[in-house]
């Protein structure tokens, strides 16, 4: 993923101008620091509870493998949502 968004420096990003309307640009924009460092917290507690195999309030291995997946998916999701957030920012940027 890093090397498909690096090949998009300095390029003038004619899909995402399409892709993303004007007014969302500005919205999604900011929210895109927001979401790396989320998606980085939610992926760093999912191996964490990968590794050591204990979340407070839930018992049984089933539901700590299900918790501990839950949590890795969703950080997944951020770091995907924050490339797309992270476009939209650059377009508003050279506006």
């Amino acid at each position: 993923m890093n090397w498909a968004a690096a090949t998009q420096i300095r390029a003038p990003l004619r899909f995402w101008l399409w892709l993303i309307p004007i007014a969302a640009r500005r919205v999604l924009g900011r929210l895109w620091r927001w979401t790396l460092g989320v998606g980085t917290v939610l992926f760093l507690a999912g191996l964490e509870v990968a590794v050591v195999g204990y979340v407070p309030g839930v018992s049984g291995q089933t539901r700590i493998l299900h918790v501990c997946w839950a949590i890795l998916l969703a950080g997944l999701a951020l770091f995907l949502l924050s490339y797309v957030f992270g476009f939209a920012h650059d377009l508003e940027a050279r506006a």
